[in-house]
Parts: structure tokens; sequence; C-alpha cells
């Protein structure tokens, strides 16, 4: 699947590995929940400058990662319902 780009900042940022079924599983997550609660999602490979710098500084250990703004919401195994509790309780 190709990433996302927009000209307009995303709700969220959906940072992925190729040939990773972590992301694959999460991916269908995150764009239910996108879906669900009118957001807009970028998918950022795992290696660009902008994902490096946003796993390294939160020390997240392996993809997928999921971001709104600057923080981070899960990453891995992503749990769809506590992602929903935590979209509706932080702000954009």
């Amino acid at each position: 699947m190709p990433c996302r780009r927009r000209e307009v900042a995303a709700d969220l940022r959906y940072l992925t590995a190729h040939d990773c079924h972590l992301c694959e599983r999460g991916r269908g997550i995150v764009d239910a929940l996108a879906s669900d609660l009118d957001l807009s999602v970028e998918e950022i490979p795992w290696a660009d400058e902008e994902a490096t710098a946003l796993v390294t500084r939160d020390g997240v250990p392996f993809p997928p990662a999921l971001y709104r703004g600057d923080r981070l919401l899960g990453f891995g195994r992503l749990s769809e319902r506590r992602l929903h509790k935590l979209l509706e309780a932080v702000p954009a």
C-alpha cells in the first residue's frame, strides 16, 4: 500500500516498515479508527527521517508506531479499544 501524503497535516501519523506483519494488522485498526472518528492518516515509512527522529526520541523498539501530533499513542501490536479511548481523550 503506498504511503498517503497530504499537504495539510494529518490527524494521525502511522509509522510502518516493509513486510511487517504487525504493520499490516495495525493498518486495518488505524483505518477503522480513522473512519469511525473522522480522522486523516498519513503513513510514513519507518526509515523516513521524521519517523526515525520520533521513534528514537520515544524509544520505540519496533514498528508500527501511531502518533497524534508528537504524542505516541501506541506501537507494536495495537489495541483498537485502547486507541479508541485515547483518541477520544487526546486533543488534536
